[in-house]
């Protein structure tokens, strides 16, 4: 199965349909608390992240995740 990074993550609506097709989200990020608890609940499989996507290095998230298909 394929991976992604679900950035802007939202309630888990796009996660949901990338799934659907055979796309597994390692992790997710968004700015907003009741956004990322919301996703949370809906992928307890993925780990979420709560903050600015700009302010996580890259380097160190694929040092953490290793290969990732695409960002959605």
């Amino acid at each position: 199965m394929k991976s992604s990074i679900d950035v802007f993550c939202g309630l888990g609506a796009l996660s949901l349909g990338f799934y659907k097709a055979g796309v597994t989200a390692k992790l997710a990020m968004d700015l907003e608390l009741r956004a990322a608890k919301t996703f949370a609940a809906n992928h307890p499989e993925c780990a979420v992240l709560l903050g600015d996507c700009r302010k996580f290095a890259p380097g160190k998230l694929r040092e953490l995740l290793g290969k990732v298909d695409g960002v959605i």
